[in-house]
């Protein structure tokens, strides 16, 4: 049954035409990236260091990051978490329900959807590092981080100035959280349609709720999502990955009531 997930996947329209879409913002990133370097170069500027130009650290002019993050919970409802109510109201359910139980067919659903939304983060973000890597100028004396790299351990923290010396390794954590977040968020967006069953007002709740996550700070998830953060921790960048647990939580418990202990049918 998973392997059929995925096979559905690999398969998909929807699929391809959202991972396309996710790419075009991508390369546009890492264009724009690798412009703006030339030009601080050309005018007498400092090299910038490539990992502080790429896509999570949402240092453009044009906030490509907002569109690859805010838009997340569309491409991943439009591509792959609506077709729980299509294959319901089309019976393809009741076809799996004869060869698996419903318990297994649902988990299998929220497996999926979990790792195809963390792999259509990380695929992307990996894709992006590696073009602006390539043909963003790299200088072995130092790197300009806009002005951050000027602040003392006690001024910017600790964890921000281990980022600043060690950008790759802190650009491959928050790529690594950012896509776990996101992979999370596939849960909650198949869990909302397993509730909803409905397709259009899915999209509109699954976006009001992510979009509440990053209108506050506190118990947002922007700490684990966007590295060189003035200020951060590590445990800033644990808590935002956990402020999302609980509405995973709650829509794994519901949709788990509804879909498989009540059995509920189309």
């Amino acid at each position: 049954m998973i392997k059929s997930e995925f096979y559905k996947i690999r398969k998909s329209i929807k699929v391809k035409i959202v991972f396309l879409i996710i790419m075009i913002i991508v390369v546009c990133q890492a264009v724009d990236s690798i412009v703006y370097a030339d030009f601080c170069l050309e005018q007498g500027g400092d090299y910038l260091n490539p990992m502080f130009m790429s896509l999570l650290s949402n240092n453009n002019t044009f906030s490509y990051t907002r569109i690859f993050l805010w838009f997340m919970p569309i491409f991943i409802v439009l591509s792959y978490t609506s077709n729980y109510y299509i294959e319901k109201k089309n019976g393809i359910a009741n076809i799996y329900y004869t060869k698996v139980s419903r318990r297994k067919y649902y988990f299998n659903k929220i497996f999926a959807s979990f790792l195809y939304s963390f792999l259509l983060s990380l695929i992307p973000l990996i894709i992006n590092l590696i073009i602006n890597n390539i043909f963003i100028e790299h200088y072995d004396g130092g790197y300009n981080y806009f002005a951050l790299e000027t602040y003392t351990a006690e001024e910017m923290g600790e964890y921000c100035y281990y980022s600043i010396r060690h950008p790759f390794v802190a650009y491959a954590a928050y790529m690594f959280s950012a896509s776990f977040i996101i992979g999370m968020l596939g849960v909650l967006c198949q869990s909302i349609c397993m509730i909803l069953k409905d397709n259009k007002l899915s999209y509109i709740i699954t976006f009001a709720i992510w979009m509440m996550y990053f209108t506050t700070i506190k118990y947002g998830v922007n700490d684990g999502v966007i590295p060189f953060g003035f200020g951060t921790s590590v445990l800033s960048q644990v808590l935002s990955v956990l402020n999302f647990v609980p509405p995973v939580v709650i829509g794994l418990i519901v949709s788990y009531i509804m879909c498989v202990v009540k059995k509920d049918e189309i």
